[in-house]
C-alpha cells in the first residue's frame, strides 16, 4: 500500500510541480530552462513540515523548501 501511495504522490507531484516551477519557490528557485522536458519529475517531499522537498530529473537532484507546496502534495495523497 505504501509504494502505491507513493508512484500516486509522484504522479500528482507533476502536475503540481508544472505551477510550482513557474512561481518561485520560498527558499530556493528553480531554473525552469535547466529542466529537460522529455524526461519524467519526481517529486519527494521529505519533510513536510519544513516544505523541504527533493525533485529529481533523469539523474539530477534539486531540493527546494516550498511550505505550500509540500502541504498540497500531502493533502492530494491523503
Amino acid at each position: 500500500m505504501r509504494s502505491a501511495a507513493g508512484v500516486g504522490a509522484a504522479t500528482v507531484a507533476a502536475g503540481f510541480l508544472a505551477s510550482a516551477l513557474s512561481e518561485p519557490a520560498s527558499a530556493a528557485t528553480v531554473p525552469t530552462d535547466d529542466v529537460p522536458t522529455d524526461e519524467p519529475v519526481v517529486a519527494h517531499v521529505s519533510d513536510a513540515r519544513t516544505g523541504q522537498i527533493d525533485l529529481f530529473v533523469g539523474i539530477r537532484h534539486v531540493r527546494v523548501r516550498d511550505h505550500e507546496l509540500a502541504a498540497r502534495l500531502t493533502r492530494a495523497v491523503r
